[in-house]
């Protein structure tokens, strides 16, 4: 099979029905197999971001993949009253989610806490806990920690005497961008 190799940033894509084929001038350029995946986010109203699961094997071995974004460009007279509802990055997201099995945690659910203050990643968060990890939902990013990338955690007492700050010390940082 004959790899394009042209350096184009564009071209079309295919969701298989385990993995995502990408063509750029009708040749194959590369495939992600959905089980890659750890997070897809919608970045910007047309635009999301895959991040792929990072393995201590993996690591070792030097430089890997860790994020890739796709662009959703509008095309002047395409947009409807449904792409008005959902954008295509949206409902490009949607289905790697699907695919991909990314929000199965809600079945294996432990406790959930809503809107939770955070200084860094800052915003508000939802957590969502399972059995080998915790979630972290938030407007424009999802966050997924396994415990035992967890190397410390404190809880520290604010300044009024009445609430606490959790800081939590991570093997491995929050990736973004």
């Amino acid at each position: 099979m004959i790899q394009s190799t042209k350096g184009w940033n564009w071209g079309k894509y295919e969701l298989g029905e385990d993995r995502l084929h990408f063509e750029v001038g009708g040749q194959p350029c590369f495939v992600i197999p959905y089980r890659d995946i750890a997070i897809a986010n919608v970045q910007t109203k047309n635009e999301v971001s895959l991040e792929f699961k990072q393995e201590e094997s993996a690591k070792e071995k030097g430089d890997m993949l860790c994020e890739m974004r796709f662009l959703f460009p509008h095309a002047e007279g395409e947009v409807d009253e449904e792409d008005q509802q959902e954008s295509a990055a949206q409902r490009f997201r949607k289905v790697i989610s699907d695919k991909a099995q990314l929000d199965d945690l809600a079945g294996d659910s432990i406790a959930s806490v809503k809107d939770l203050p955070f200084i860094i990643p800052r915003g508000k968060y939802s957590l969502d806990f399972s059995e080998d990890t915790f979630k972290m939902h938030g407007t424009t990013h999802d966050y997924k920690v396994n415990y035992r990338d967890i190397e410390k955690a404190f809880a520290l007492m604010k300044p009024d005497g009445k609430h606490m700050a959790l800081v939590i010390q991570l093997r491995s940082p929050l990736r973004q961008g």
